[in-house]
């Protein structure tokens, strides 16, 4: 009996120990696979896009907030829509953001952290975008794979390539209004404008955007967007992808609610070729689905 107890002890140790090994096996099959899946993912958006490293590869958007005084963010970095410290040497790359809206055009105070700003009041009714603006920049990365800012061709003849950059990002504060003001883009230049006020954005349901250079529909644009927090630094991967039609619109249907950013890019021939290569124009429109 005991001899009998003992053998079935070691077959249900043996049997536990197994079961272990499968399931630690299957926990990081299934670990490589989600890997393997977002490397691809990553791999096929950058196919998409068209696009190569970039200089920085970071993206651009703005937040804003009503409090004692209005107060807002540039959100130069990866993850969206949380906030970094600005590298000391890119601070003169960007512009004040700017509040704009059917009186005007007011311009932001920094305060603070180096992305943080300010107005000298609160904002009032109706409906106001706010806008960020990296400024036209040249980046050059240069026969040993380390890239310049602001060289060109002519500093480096021998460079892997050369690019003249530029962001901007647009997010809206509707107070007790309609938002049909969002509905206009706000200037010249590459830009998303939805089609109708973005207080009807809704989970589940059908919105409508347009893309637009100069005022001008994109045909065939990309875009792509995602919720808050869906991307990291580690591994950028998107959960919407669409292209414009010949009026340059897109649908967007969100499936979940809460902060979301949708963002396209332009790339045209440059003025001058011995300069650089292209001249590339990145947009970003962030907003709230309810």
């Amino acid at each position: 009996m005991q001899a009998a107890g003992a053998a079935m002890s070691n077959t249900m140790t043996f049997r536990v120990m197994d079961d272990e090994s499968e399931h630690n096996q299957e926990s990081r099959q299934l670990t490589q696979v989600r890997k393997t899946m977002k490397a691809l993912n990553a791999t096929l958006l950058a196919l998409l896009l068209g696009a190569s490293a970039s200089a920085s590869a970071h993206s651009l958007w703005t937040q804003g907030e009503n409090k004692d005084v209005f107060e807002a963010d540039l959100i130069y970095g990866h993850e969206f829509p949380k906030p970094e410290v600005i590298p000391e040497a890119r601070l003169v790359l960007f512009e004040a953001p700017q509040v704009i809206s059917a009186s005007g055009t007011q311009t932001l105070v920094q305060s603070g952290e180096n992305y943080h700003y300010r107005h000298s009041a609160k904002l009032g009714k109706g409906t106001h975008v706010l806008l960020g603006t990296y400024k036209p920049t040249y980046w050059t990365k240069k026969a040993d794979g380390k890239w310049a800012m602001a060289k060109t061709r002519a500093d480096f003849p021998d460079a892997q390539s050369c690019g003249l950059y530029s962001m901007s990002g647009k997010s809206f504060v509707i107070i007790d209004d309609d938002g049909a003001f969002a509905t206009k883009p706000v200037g010249k230049g590459y830009e998303i404008t939805p089609l109708a006020s973005p207080n009807d954005i809704k989970v589940g349901e059908l919105a409508k955007f347009r893309v637009t250079l100069d005022g001008k529909p994109v045909a065939d644009a990309k875009v792509v967007g995602s919720p808050a927090g869906f991307n990291s630094e580690e591994v950028e991967i998107e959960a919407f992808y669409a292209e414009t039609d010949k009026n340059g619109e897109f649908s967007f249907r969100a499936l979940k609610p809460g902060p979301w950013y949708l963002s396209s890019e332009v790339e045209q021939a440059p003025k001058d070729p011995k300069v650089c290569d292209k001249v590339v124009d990145e947009f970003t429109l962030s907003f709230n689905v309810k």
